[in-house]
């Protein structure tokens, strides 16, 4: 497989590529652990204390995926300290090796007018800029399934296998995303017919699957159980739902797929293949970027609908980026000169918009797939900074994820592990309420109550759009 007929002469706009990715790292030195990135902290640290004696955790921290990446973490952490800064250039290599292979695809998928800019939508999209400035495994899968589709169009069965081992090793998403890597490969070498199926094909697949399933059995030797936790800690995402529940996660998974101006650019990009444009069908490039952008999409579908786990925006994040890339070779291979530059403009700032998509309390968002979340890490000092001052203790205190983890877990270099108290059934449990907008664990039951000005006084708030913290009292009768 070759790229696209034409001259490219990217390699000057992979350097600035770098550069702004190398920029955005730096930004970010001091972005602490933020959403289930937090549980990555805790797990990291656990190895630390516990000096690597075992790959195997404590329930609590168990969520049933690979534990490689905390384990990298830990392994930096070990040579530079707990820092933020040090996990957060652990994540350079990751960003840096994006925007090589957002050049490399680029060349490939794209036309000639447009591959210089393949990296532009890794800033684009809220999601991915959003994971970019998180220490997170979400950037590292990302990188591996690029490296994967890099492998397969390059026929490079070593690199590929390298690419599935990393995928392996993140998360069960990443296990599962296998599959996905796959049919990719299948479909495009279908002009192979059945010679895809010879071992000098199959061994990466083989080879990764025995890898995959050494270390699901030997989870399930180590705690008794394989893909479902317990229920005391987060066997409740793994149950099955009915066909109510699969329409619901059906409903979400296209609403995560239209949130934070992503309805924009797949808009124009619906809009072109229902006038079936000759520029779709040369974008296209005999339908190899519609299999890569379709088939994660069917795959994950297949996998996220009959469970009740929250489908996250970042579950998509190769979907975003073959979206962007769609969008970008539709512009470049549109013929209406001004118009078409205006167009461009038009959907960009739409997308960009998407950091400023709040919705209302009651609506839960996917606050780690937006910057729309930074001012959360300042309100929530403020709020600790004042109940120390005012001497409240935190087991007073209840909340919910992410602000109830401990400062230690949240910012390693940290020496404050003192957490606070889950949310209860009742808030009445408790004199004190730490509420942000962030936090979607809150009913709208209790959102009800804490607007009760009978019920519960404002302490202190810090804060008021797109992200506020707020420190509720009972009042006492």
């Amino acid at each position: 497989m070759g790229p696209l007929k034409g001259t490219h002469r990217p390699d000057n706009m992979l350097w600035f590529w770098l550069g702004a990715a190398l920029l955005v790292n730096l930004a970010s030195i001091g972005v602490p652990f933020f959403w289930d990135n937090i549980l990555n902290s805790r797990t990291a640290q656990f190895y630390l204390q516990t000096g690597f004696e075992s790959l195997t955790v404590p329930s609590e921290l168990d969520a049933g995926h690979p534990p490689f990446f905390s384990l990298y973490l830990a392994a930096v952490w070990s040579f530079t300290g707990k820092s933020l800064w040090a996990a957060h250039l652990a994540m350079l290599p990751f960003l840096l090796g994006l925007h090589w292979l957002a050049w490399d695809l680029g060349k490939k998928l794209l036309p000639e007018k447009a591959a210089p800019w393949a990296g532009l939508v890794l800033f684009l999209d809220p999601a991915l800029v959003s994971q970019s400035i998180q220490i997170t495994p979400d950037i590292a899968l990302l990188f591996f399934f690029l490296l994967a589709i890099k492998s397969i169009w390059d026929s490079q069965k070593l690199l590929l296998l390298i690419s599935m081992i990393g995928l392996s090793m993140m998360s069960m998403r990443g296990i599962l995303s296998l599959a996905a890597i796959g049919f990719i490969d299948i479909m495009l070498n279908s002009g192979n017919k059945w010679s895809w199926l010879r071992l000098k094909n199959l061994w990466p697949y083989l080879t990764v699957a025995m890898l995959a399933c050494t270390w699901l059995v030997f989870h399930y030797v180590q705690t008794g159980w394989l893909f479902r936790p317990p229920a005391a800690t987060y066997g409740g995402h793994r149950n099955l739902v009915g066909w109510g529940g699969i329409f619901r996660n059906l409903l979400v998974m296209v609403w995560r797929l239209l949130d934070h101006g992503r309805i924009f650019p797949l808009a124009c990009l619906a809009w072109a293949i229902w006038k079936r444009q000759n520029s779709t069908l040369e974008l296209f490039h005999s339908r190899k970027l519609g299999i890569l952008l379709v088939v994660p999409l069917l795959v994950w579908g297949l996998v996220f609908l009959p469970f009740s786990n929250p489908i996250g925006h970042r579950y998509f994040l190769p979907a975003y980026v073959f979206l962007g890339w769609a969008m970008l070779g539709l512009f470049s291979a549109s013929k209406f000169g001004n118009w078409n530059r205006l167009g461009l403009a038009l959907v960009i700032l739409g997308w960009l918009s998407g950091h400023l998509w709040v919705y209302p309390d009651s609506v839960a968002k996917g606050w780690d797939a937006t910057l729309a979340h930074l001012p959360y890490h300042g309100h929530r000092i403020a709020a600790l900074d004042y109940m120390e001052r005012q001497g409240i203790q935190r087991h007073d205190v209840c909340t919910d994820f992410p602000a109830a983890a401990a400062p230690s877990f949240i910012d390693p270099s940290s020496s404050d592990s003192v957490k606070f108290e889950p949310l209860p059934n009742s808030l009445n449990q408790f004199r004190f309420v730490l509420y942000s907008n962030v936090c979607n664990g809150f009913s709208d039951a209790m959102l009800e109550d804490l607007s009760d000005t009978t019920l519960w006084e404002t302490r202190f708030q810090s804060g008021h759009w797109p992200v506020r913290v707020v420190l509720f009292e009972k009042i006492e009768r």
